[in-house]
């Protein structure tokens, strides 16, 4: 538990339904912090005959003291933002739910 809880570099997976994971890599960024890779996935009624109903992709770094840190350099939209908030090995993404601001993972997502 110490050694997972000492760092956030990872790999987080969030079951989406219906067989489907969507996936966040943290991983060290050169430049000193880290860097988020999200790879969302939504899945529709019938997945298992025509796939995600919806898929998205979302990098960026992440900015803060490892507890909370918000995402940047991500290209999203105006008022738009993307935090992480992690105690232990737990992790929480908090966005901002506005006009405009779901779709930059994709469409849906």
């Amino acid at each position: 538990y110490q050694a997972l809880a000492a760092s956030p570099q990872g790999r987080y997976l969030r079951y989406g339904g219906q067989a489907v994971w969507s996936e966040l890599q943290i991983s060290a960024d050169p430049q000193g912090g880290y860097r988020a890779r999200f790879s969302p996935l939504r899945a529709g009624a019938r997945v298992e005959e025509y796939g995600p109903a919806a898929i998205g992709k979302l990098d960026g770094r992440l900015h803060g003291d490892g507890a909370a840190m918000t995402l940047q350099d991500a290209q999203l939209g105006a008022g738009c933002a993307v935090q992480l908030l992690r105690e232990g090995i737990a992790l929480r993404v908090l966005e901002v739910f506005a006009e405009g601001c779901q779709d930059y993972g994709g469409m849906g997502i």
